[in-house]
């Protein structure tokens, strides 16, 4: 059974992209299932962000993100080589102190994790649901920066089904999800034109 795991082609991806399309796939079906079987979840997920991109997701310039960047190399936090991808561009990786850094300093919101999973699902859900709503508005009055959540992607199509447990649909995977599953910031997140992302605001808040 390992032999033919390990030579068989269709376990096997031509391309770096087709590999990570699939992954990403395989990621964001289980997403619907881990809230079933786990009480804490992970914060984030991991993801590649092109500087651009990156610096949309902060509220900053590009030329202040690759500054920001130069610091963190000179503290010897970060790497940069080549990508492999991409010659042309430069991929950036944390090394064992930036690591350290980057875990100390996402611990300072462990205490409201640690209020929030004394939640029942429901009220996580509820929860959830309220802040991707608060968030939504505030970046419609342009308060904060843009967030990849489901609500402003094209991919999601709320209140799809008349499950209560999972009303919503991604069309990225195909599959039906709840509010304990929506996403604040997700890898595969694709903005939606502007017409469409209010269309979902009203179908997901009954214009509220």
């Amino acid at each position: 059974f390992l032999h033919y795991l390990r030579t068989d082609p269709r376990f096997y991806h031509r391309s770096t992209e087709a590999l990570l399309s699939h992954y990403r796939d395989i990621c964001k079906r289980i997403d619907q299932e881990l809230p079933r079987i786990f009480r804490t979840l992970p914060r984030n997920t991991y993801g590649v962000r092109e500087i651009p991109r990156f610096a949309a997701a902060l509220g900053v310039t590009p030329a202040t993100a690759s500054d920001a960047v130069h610091a963190l190399a000179r503290k010897g936090l970060v790497t940069k080589a080549r990508a492999a991808n991409d010659r042309r561009a430069l991929a950036v990786s944390l090394t064992p102190a930036g690591r350290r850094e980057a875990e100390r300093v996402a611990e300072w919101p462990d205490f409201l994790a640690a209020a929030a999973s004394t939640l029942s699902p429901e009220e996580q859900a509820v929860f959830l649901r309220a802040m991707v709503k608060l968030i939504w508005r505030l970046q419609q009055r342009g308060e904060i920066s843009v967030a990849r959540m489901c609500l402003g992607c094209v991919f999601f199509q709320p209140n799809r089904y008349p499950d209560p447990d999972r009303p919503h649909h991604c069309a990225f995977t195909g599959a039906p999800f709840g509010d304990r599953a929506l996403r604040l910031d997700c890898a595969d997140y694709q903005p939606a034109a502007p017409a469409a992302a209010e269309a979902h605001w009203v179908a997901f808040s009954g214009g509220h």
